[in-house]
């Protein structure tokens, strides 16, 4: 490799590299492994001189130091990396705890602000902030419900806000709980439809079916609301579909589920002595109005007259004993109780009739 023989003057062996610098620095260590005095110092083997002859660039001086410059580069290039994800981080982390205190303290204001137009703004900013959070939304509806009514242009607010969001939002575990007071707001409070002489009841039961089947498809059964929820969303669906079934005669066998709910939700209510007065006598209505609409239907379905009478009854004095204190509710009130007689006029032809 160099035209040098070592037998020769000066009878020194020198490094390839000696001779000629442009010889490869890899070389030049086999060679001078190959060429020890002591025998043991040198390859064991002719297969490691040609392991070694194969990969003799690897441990070239000028490869390694190349190695060596990629090797440090991309410590460099990790490090900062790593560095700059730590602040990434860190700074997520300070914007997140940012974010918190400035979510609670406008929820803080919001509820303790009387103005219902400044408490809907201050929930409406605590939604940009988490928008999948329950809190802001819960304080919303409550604001819009003040005046007993759930209006169009409160509707369409409160759905600019939370669609964008529903499909993160379901995937909250306490969306389902969000999902029920939905679903109660529109059933007892969407005004949408009402006039001074027609009530909207039937839209109303219909705009809340979405909701509370919501609740119970993310909720549980330990859940508080899921029997509630269910017993609403079935109603619902029985008053949206029924009509559409009597065109079809397909509507035997429709009516017993449907008054088995009826008497569910009224025990119900039975135990939660302090439920909002509307609530009460909404359902009262309801219960009302199944009776004078389908107690010849009940009858057809195997109901007895005794199980319809009975739960009349009971929402006729339960009806008399809600304390009013709006002028809305002591006007429902009034509408009930002079149906009185004629609710008991339907159950008596119903089972009466041959």
């Amino acid at each position: 490799m160099t035209g040098q023989n070592p037998c020769e003057p000066p009878y020194k062996l020198y490094p390839i590299r000696h001779w000629n610098p442009q010889l490869s620095g890899g070389l030049e260590k086999i060679i001078q492994k190959c060429t020890q005095l002591n025998p043991d110092d040198r390859f064991q083997s002719c297969a490691e001189v040609l392991y070694a002859l194969h990969h003799y660039e690897e441990v070239d001086d000028t490869y390694r130091a190349k190695q060596k410059a990629k090797l440090r580069n991309f410590g460099i290039v990790a490090a900062s990396a790593l560095f700059f994800l730590l602040m990434g981080i860190t700074g997520q982390a300070m914007e997140t705890h940012t974010n918190n205190d400035h979510y609670s303290q406008i929820i803080q204001t919001a509820e303790k602000t009387n103005d219902d137009t400044k408490k809907i703004d201050y929930y409406l900013q605590a939604i940009d902030i988490k928008p999948t959070a329950n809190e802001a939304y819960v304080g919303m509806l409550s604001a819009f419900k003040s005046d007993a009514s759930f209006t169009v242009g409160e509707e369409a607010k409160f759905k600019n806000k939370i669609t964008p969001h529903l499909m993160d939002f379901r995937q909250n575990p306490d969306y389902a709980n969000l999902a029920f007071e939905i679903g109660k707001t529109y059933w007892y409070y969407y005004d949408y439809g009402r006039t001074k002489n027609s009530d909207n009841q039937i839209t109303r039961m219909k705009s809340s079916i979405q909701w509370f089947a919501d609740a119970v498809q993310y909720g549980s059964k330990s859940n508080s609301f899921y029997e509630m929820a269910t017993v609403y969303r079935d109603i619902g669906i029985f008053n949206r579909d029924i009509t559409l079934h009597i065109d079809e005669a397909s509507d035997n066998g429709l009516y017993r589920p449907y008054w088995e709910n009826i008497k569910r939700l009224n025990k119900m209510i039975e135990k939660t002595p302090n439920e909002n007065e509307i609530v009460k006598l909404e359902l009262y209505k309801l219960t009302m109005d199944a009776l004078e609409t389908y107690s010849r239907k009940f009858k057809l379905d195997g109901i007895k007259e005794s199980d319809l009478r009975s739960v009349y009854q009971s929402v006729k004095k339960s009806t008399k004993n809600v304390a009013v204190t709006t002028d809305k509710t002591r006007a429902m009130k009034s509408v009930i109780v002079k149906r009185f007689g004629e609710t008991e006029r339907a159950i008596e032809l119903a089972y009466r009739q041959e």
